[in-house]
């Protein structure tokens, strides 16, 4: 029903039914046509994230890795919080670097939250932790920088 009244977030999600094949068969071409009317219907940084990845992937569409980096990158643009901003990022750094490029994610950090909530503590556990410290807290602790060989390491 919301689908039929433009809601936009609705057809991205049916589009995530059909290509996940969430209620028994995937079938990409409906798939793509759900985010691509998504698309045209709003600015959707998901909706183009999306078909970035059937570009990607040659799923109904041929494969075009071009075109995968232009929807990306509009996902990009369209971005608004940290993790709609790092979706896309982490696809174009993937086509960007060389495959020689050796890169590890440590395992204690969640790649791909499971839920909204997961992605919102995710998002604020990712921008409390670069907040700088105040000059008042920053005064309290010793600088490493200044401790001599030895110096506050204890007697190991």
């Amino acid at each position: 029903m919301a689908m039929n009244h433009g809601c936009y977030q609705s057809i991205i999600n049916l589009g995530y039914i059909w290509e996940y094949g969430r209620t028994g068969e995937r079938d990409y071409q409906e798939a793509y046509q759900c985010y691509a009317l998504a698309a045209a219907l709003a600015d959707s940084g998901e909706a183009a994230y999306k078909l970035g990845d059937m570009y990607s992937r040659g799923k109904f569409v041929e494969r075009d890795m071009a075109k995968a980096y232009q929807l990306w990158s509009r996902s990009l643009d369209l971005a608004e919080d940290i993790v709609e901003i790092a979706q896309p990022a982490i696809r174009i750094a993937q086509l960007l670097l060389p495959r020689t490029a050796s890169l590890r994610v440590p395992s204690a950090i969640p790649c791909a939250p499971s839920s909204s909530s997961s992605r919102r503590r995710l998002a604020f556990a990712s921008t409390s932790t670069m907040a700088r410290p105040t000059t008042a807290s920053a005064s309290r602790r010793p600088s490493r920088a200044r401790r001599g060989p030895g110096e506050g390491q204890g007697d190991h």
